[in-house]
């Protein structure tokens, strides 16, 4: 007869097996999940990578093809068609894990190439054929994009041989790194490679965001002016801002060098040509709102009266935490000259100025703007609104293009059926849509997107 004693061994004992024996079901079943999902995740990434490598390939052809393209309808449908392969290479490379491969060169290619032909079918919407500089500027993209194409096909076969896995570049940069130096048929050697030995863009001078000609640029309000030393930064600093504990930070470097000052709680940069004051900040709670939106812009417009800005217009705001936030634009003889921005922040507690902000002031600002007279009436301008919208009101304005050149536009604010606001921007000169935009109205301000 079996004690109690042992019978309690027995059970105990048996309770432990049987619960070691569930554990191990737990942490295979686990295992067998974290394998899964490593397979699903090396799946997709394959797939991006693959969908990457094929719209390089068909970027290239149709960038031969738009080079021979000799209509106007045809230009665009190419130049259309170049635009819409490059989105899709962008998105199949945002979903490749590159944290530790940054791909620039790669990116920067396919982002140019993209905004370039973008630009190509828009002008030739216009009947408007190639330049002899945008045909050798078509054939060098192509060329690049036919490089490209061939490199990241063998890149391919290298995954194919398993030399190394796509989800690895995301956890051992380490392992990676020996991988690139050790094995020349890797993935991270071939992308170094790649980056390494990348031929070079060729210039791109065209209205568009990655123009040769923006990074060139000067700022225009202080282009002509004489440097200032640091302390006198300093005074304009602490005479702007009314902080009077601010001190330096040194000098910052770039297209726009400027002196930095703080004191823990306020920020202010002030342009080395010059003296402008750029931006600044003040830290600071605001957990009350005394004053309205028009005491606000009040406020601010008296700011910049008082530091000499001439004639400015606030043209949309925002409010949050209790702090309005005011874009402002330049006016001359009548025309609002938006290149020209000013932003001003207003604590609605107080009325202080908490926040500024002008670089499109400085680098867009010139005393007396050439605006050139209008081609295009009125009247004649206001017949490509659609006849959906309702013209409530007319400006004239300068509006910056993506290539930060400017136009010179009927600004027509207009209303749909269902009460929703638009503004349409007809160009003066060519009678030409060059923008429309959402008006976003509530109870926080107004955005235009």
């Amino acid at each position: 007869m079996i004690s109690l004693k042992r019978r309690t061994l027995i059970r105990l004992v048996s309770f432990t097996a049987a619960a070691l024996v569930v554990l191990g079901g737990f942490t295979a079943s686990a295992n067998q999940r974290a394998d899964h999902n490593r397979y699903l995740l090396e799946v997709r990434y394959q797939h991006a990578f693959t969908e990457f490598v094929n719209s390089i390939g068909e970027i290239d052809s149709s960038l031969q093809k738009s080079y021979y393209a000799t209509t106007p309808p045809m230009t665009a449908a190419a130049c259309a068609d170049v635009y819409g392969k490059t989105t899709a290479a962008l998105a199949a490379l945002g979903n490749l894990p590159f944290s530790d491969y940054q791909l620039e060169n790669i990116a920067s290619f396919v982002s140019k190439t993209g905004d370039y032909s973008f630009m190509l079918a828009k002008k030739a919407s216009m009947s408007s054929n190639y330049t002899d500089d945008e045909l050798v500027n078509l054939q060098s993209l192509s060329q690049i994009a036919g490089k490209l194409h061939a490199s990241l096909r063998e890149v391919e076969n290298d995954l194919s041989g398993g030399a190394i896995t796509i989800s690895e570049l995301q956890n051992d940069n380490r392992k990676l790194e020996e991988a690139a130096g050790n094995s020349p048929g890797s993935l991270g050697e071939s992308f170094k490679s790649i980056e390494s030995e990348f031929p070079e863009i060729p210039s791109l001078v065209y209205d568009g965001p990655f123009s040769e000609h923006i990074n060139a640029r000067s700022p225009k309000w202080i282009e002509n002016l004489d440097e200032v030393d640091e302390q006198t930064a300093l005074e304009t600093a602490k005479r702007f801002s009314g902080v009077d504990s601010l001190t330096s930070q040194g000098m910052r470097e770039g297209n726009l060098p400027c002196y930095y000052f703080t004191d823990g709680d306020s920020a202010v940069s002030v342009t080395v040509k010059g003296g402008k004051p750029l931006q600044f900040r003040k830290s600071r709670p605001v957990n009350d709102s005394k004053l309205s939106t028009e005491d606000a812009l009040a406020k601010a417009s008296e700011f910049l009266d008082a530091n000499g800005y001439g004639e400015m217009l606030a043209s949309y705001h925002t409010l949050a935490d209790n702090v309005l936030t005011i874009n402002f634009a330049f006016v001359q003889d009548e025309v609002i000259c938006y290149p020209d921005l000013v932003k001003i922040c207003v604590a609605l507690d107080d009325g202080m100025i908490v926040g500024f902000e002008s670089t499109g002031y400085v680098m867009n600002h010139v005393e007396t703007r050439e605006i050139p007279v209008a081609e295009i009436d009125e009247t004649g301008a206001s017949r490509l609104i659609s006849s959906d919208l309702t013209i409530l009101s007319n400006d004239m304005a300068v509006i910056p293009t993506s290539g930060e050149n400017e136009v010179f536009v009927y600004e027509f604010k207009c209303e749909n059926p269902d009460g929703k606001h638009y503004i349409v921007c007809v160009n003066a000169l060519t009678g030409n849509e060059e923008k429309i935009l959402i008006l976003i109205e509530d109870e926080n301000g107004t955005l235009a997107i």
